[in-house]
Formats: C-alpha cells, structure tokens, sequence
C-alpha cells in the first residue's frame, strides 16, 4: 500500500484512472514483497555461517542421513524459525503453529546461489 501511494507522489499522478502498477514497471521499482524475500534468504544466510548473533544451533538442525545423493538438509523447528521462498520459509515464530520440521531444499551450500538468482 505505501509503495502504491509512493509510486502515486513520485510521478504526480492522482487520477483514478491511472495505473499504479504501470507507475511501479515504469520506475522500475521492486516489489515489496520480492525486498522482503532478499531480506529473509540473507537473514537465513547470515544465520547460518554465523554472521549474525542468533544461535542457528537454536533454530536450526541437520536432518539424519538418508539414502539420496549427497546434500545436506536443514529441518527448522516450527516453534522457532520458519523462512519462505521457493525453497526455503521462515516466518516469526510462535503463534504458528506446524507439525514436525520443515526440511529446507536446497542445501546450505546451494544457499548463495539461489540467493544471487534472486538478487
């Protein structure tokens, strides 16, 4: 909604008629929603190679081997933590509440790659 009302003030036109979606494509804005995704993927990231201070040992823990190709995968707890993208979901934590862990493809070490594709 601000970003609407942003796009509205930045190219001074009020007129209900005009598109505010055509405003944004034409300021080449992104969307806030795709800002939020940047934000969590790189919170997540951070997290993970102890770049922040938050305990991934806490929220985050390594799902047991299984017979699949090699790759590491991460189950966060529901109570805790929870990220969202294509791949991943992270959402605050508790009043959501889910059964069992979420597994989180890809791997970590896919992780900044799929974060540059999007970025």
């Amino acid at each position: 909604m601000e970003q609407r009302r942003a796009a509205r003030y930045v190219t001074n036109r009020y007129h209900n008629t005009s598109s505010v979606s055509s405003m944004i494509e034409h300021l080449q804005w992104e969307t806030l929603e795709s800002r939020r995704t940047k934000a969590q993927h790189t919170m997540l990231y951070k997290i993970i190679n102890d770049l922040v201070d938050i305990p991934a040992n806490q929220y985050l823990v390594q799902a047991p081997s299984r017979q699949v190709p090699p790759a590491v995968y991460i189950h966060i707890l529901p109570q805790e933590l929870i990220l969202s993208t294509n791949h991943i979901r992270l959402e605050p934590p508790p009043f959501v509440s889910r059964r069992g862990p979420l597994t989180l493809y890809p791997s970590s070490r896919g992780f900044p790659h799929s974060l540059s594709n999007h970025c």
